[in-house]
């Protein structure tokens, strides 16, 4: 259809709004964290050993754990625990340390393993030879190395590395010239692994300033802590100066009241008053402002690694000083990991039980959907003949097909419709792969394409083992740059070809030398939606003519294995987002999250919804091609 017959209808304030920009973990390389747990007291600061520190923390604390929210886990590590004084590994722990690994994966959280204390320095020692002694130096940038080969069989997109917890130098240069021997070391062999890197003296967002990181490394966390005020976070905790106090405390509002100063001994009084602050939440967001400009500066992701109030405070101003803190953090976009899980500043209470009114404050519950609050459907163009097949670029803008009117067109992110391609081989799914070329199942004469963005082509396939594929229908690319796509048999009024020559209706894989083509599912009847999960490992295909959509677990071949029902319905086209929840189309958008249980439905005002995909600048506006039109809605969640 010629563009001056179109109806198109553009809003520049929504398009506007759906292109801000929000959580750092969509650029983080899939390292998505927002909300984690500190596993204290196990291999770090801990005399337990043999069975019972294997005992101390157990898969099911990883159950646990995910279950009520959380999704990854800081790990704390010693260099007393993990090796002996003669610098050999002591195998007991590195078991420990891969089985916690393990067990996250198997629930789907995150590790960034935290090298927390070094027989040259300990946060709270004096002596800290470590920015004396070059052999210190040497020996924490050897630990590296060795962590490094121990932990690079881990997918980046699982776990992290803490370069040091709460270094304590005299002159931040130092720090900042150990965080690039540190770096270097651990980019010999991991060039994409995330690193956190804390600031100067215990991580305070007071010396966030004088940080510095090796310039271009995008592949950085920055990290601070955050224990203020100590009078209230530390109430009577005997290791610090603070903890002589014993006396009311409060928050939010003055945490020490001038009415009860006074009536103190001169000792306890002088205490007291240098701890007479006036906090609250906007005190607590000034605080951070050092911390964010850096962030901002460098457009790094920012994380507090570290926060808690210890569990002898005021009860009602300890989970006060919680709620907002989480508050904070989370307005601004900062993960977090509250310091501990079974500590002094527990989530758990008597027996081990969860704090109930802990939890519900820094796990509320998530929301039932996965739209924006108040978000709506919007409608950004029509009179189309019938849409398909959206894909998204790199930089956000959303292609998609009006497949009888041989067309390809382009939404861009500022909220402008133009034609891309007036000749696409009747495409209908598309999809984008790495180097930026657009893939496109061609109908109309079975084919798959490769379109460059100055919109030449090349046929890729065409057949299998001779003869004709029934009509490749919906595509996904993976790392590799393989290719698995669906081939239903839709009759076209615009074929003109003989009978079915293939004796099904299957699913493919194209190998990365888009040469090797082999089957990959053969007992569906009608495959047509398919999507892959970001890390690889789960592929999700819709068999339309059976009313059920399977994920399959992809193995280092490429073949699939691990066949099950994901949902009971089909679907005609399908996406993912950053939770693994799984959007499904036909009768407006079905959502699925990853045990299969619904948890949305989207209505969409057309007979039925073909496609749908996630863009925009942050990858959080869900387009949905749906018959004769294109529509938008602004989402909670990102796309995969």
């Amino acid at each position: 259809m010629k563009q001056n017959r179109m109806i198109r209808r553009t809003a520049v304030a929504l398009i506007a709004a759906m292109m801000t920009l929000t959580a750092w973990s969509a650029e983080s390389n899939d390292f998505a964290i927002r909300r984690g747990v500190n596993l204290s007291h196990w291999l770090s600061q801990s005399n337990r050993r043999g069975a019972e520190r294997e005992a101390y923390n157990r898969a099911e604390d990883f159950e646990r754990l995910a279950r009520i929210g959380y999704d990854h886990v800081r790990l704390p590590v010693d260099e007393e625990q993990l090796w002996d004084e003669a610098g050999k590994k002591e195998p007991a722990a590195f078991q420990l340390l891969h089985n916690a690994i393990k067990w996250a994966g198997e629930n789907d959280l995150r590790v960034i393993v935290d090298l927390h204390i070094l027989r040259s320095h300990h946060f709270n020692n004096e002596e800290r030879p470590l920015w004396t002694d070059p052999k210190a130096q040497e020996q924490f940038v050897n630990l590296w190395r060795q962590l490094s080969a121990e932990l690079k069989q881990y997918p980046v997109d699982r776990v992290a590395y803490e370069l040091m917890n709460e270094p304590v130098a005299d002159d931040p240069d130092d720090w900042n010239q150990l965080v690039a021997k540190g770096v270097a070391a651990i980019r010999e062999t991991e060039p994409t692994r995330k690193i956190v890197v804390g600031s100067n003296r215990w991580q305070s967002v007071d010396t966030f300033d004088a940080l510095k990181i090796p310039e271009g490394d995008r592949n950085i966390i920055l990290s601070f802590h955050f224990y203020s005020p100590m009078v209230l976070t530390h109430y009577t905790a005997s290791w610090t100066g603070v903890g002589k106090y014993t006396g009311p405390v409060h928050y939010p509002g003055w945490t020490i009241r001038a009415e009860e100063i006074e009536p103190l001994e001169p000792d306890m009084a002088k205490l007291a008053k240098q701890n007479a602050q006036m906090w609250n939440k906007d005190v607590m967001a000034d605080k951070m402002a050092k911390p964010l400009a850096l962030a901002k500066k460098l457009d790094l992701p920012l994380y507090c690694g570290e926060w808690g109030c210890y569990q002898r405070a005021p009860r009602e101003a300890r989970l006060a000083w919680y709620r907002d803190m989480r508050e904070t953090l989370e307005a601004h976009n900062i993960a977090w990991a509250n310091w501990d899980y079974k500590g002094g500043f527990a989530i758990t209470a008597r027996e081990g039980e969860f704090d109930q009114d802990l939890v519900a404050i820094l796990l509320p519950a998530a929301p039932k959907g996965v739209t924006a609050p108040g978000a709506k459907l919007e409608l950004l163009a029509d009179g189309f003949k019938f849409t398909e097949g959206p894909a998204t670029d790199r930089e956000g803008n959303v292609y998609f097909t009006d497949q009888p009117n041989n067309t390809i067109l382009k939404w861009s992110v500022d909220g402008k419709l133009s034609t891309f391609h007036e000749s696409p081989g009747r495409a209908n799914g598309l999809y984008f792969d790495e180097a930026g070329a657009l893939w496109a199942c061609a109908d109309e004469k079975n084919e798959l394409w490769k379109i460059a963005m100055d919109g030449t082509h090349r046929v890729i396939l065409d057949n299998y083992d001779g003869k004709r594929l029934n009509g490749p229908n919906d595509l996904w690319i993976d790392a590799k740059g393989g290719i698995y796509f669906t081939d239903p048999f839709y009759k076209r009024p615009y074929w003109n070809r003989g009978p079915k020559e293939q004796d099904g209706e299957h699913v493919y894989y194209l190998a990365p030398d888009h040469k090797t083509l082999t089957r990959v599912v053969e007992d569906l009847k009608q495959p047509n939606g398919i999507i892959g999960a970001s890390d690889g490992k789960t592929l999700y295909v819709a068999d339309i003519g059976a009313g059920k959509t399977y994920a399959y677990a992809i193995q280092d071949d490429a073949t699939l294995t691990n066949k099950r029902l994901i949902a009971p319905m089909g679907s005609d086209g399908m996406t993912l987002d950053h939770e693994g929840n799984l959007y499904l189309t036909g009768k407006g958008v079905t959502v699925f999250n990853p045990r299969g249980e619904q948890i949305d439905h989207i209505d969409v005002p057309k007979g039925w919804t073909a496609n749908v995909t996630f863009g925009g600048k942050d990858r959080q506006t869900l387009f949905i091609t749906a018959q004769d039109s294109l529509f938008a809605i602004r989402m909670r969640v990102r796309g995969n």
